[in-house]
């Protein structure tokens, strides 16, 4: 249920495709601001790629060669209040008829679910701020 109220939310707001779901409670403590965030490919080319968010906590500044801190200027605001309602209505009905025996049956259903992430607030971070911090400096690609 909550993949697939992350999902939704998410085509409604980000057309672009640029913001990554996050299919499951455990994960979204994993997710945090210039996280490091693995992208797995699929076998078939029609599925969607996998994203991991590192289980260790590391973040841009644990992969760059020197050890100086990246500190980003970050602007938080707030992004969306977002509340959906969803509802579909389900139909049947039959007939039979033997003899001078007639018979009906039908049926109707409602169904409705509600989604509520309340008010929604981002974090951006100033990228001239950080092209500038991270300029001249090399990705650490060994194993420590």
């Amino acid at each position: 249920m909550f993949a697939k109220a992350t999902k939704n939310f998410l085509k409604d707001i980000d057309a672009g495709g640029d913001l990554i779901p996050v299919y499951s409670l455990n994960d979204s403590d994993k997710a945090h601001l210039l996280g490091v965030v693995a992208k797995t490919r699929r076998f078939w080319c029609w599925q969607k790629p996998k994203y991991h968010f590192s289980s260790c906590s590391c973040t841009l500044s644990d992969i760059m060669t020197e050890d100086k801190e990246i500190k980003p200027v970050v602007v938080e605001s707030e992004f969306v209040k977002y509340e959906g309602t969803f509802g579909d209505v389900i139909k049947g009905n039959i007939g039979a008829e033997v003899g001078a025996l007639q018979m009906n049956a039908s049926g109707c259903g409602y169904v409705e679910s509600q989604s509520s992430f309340g008010t929604l607030r981002k974090q951006e971070v100033d990228m001239q701020h950080l092209m500038k911090d991270v300029h001249d400096r090399l990705m650490l690609m060994k194993r420590r």
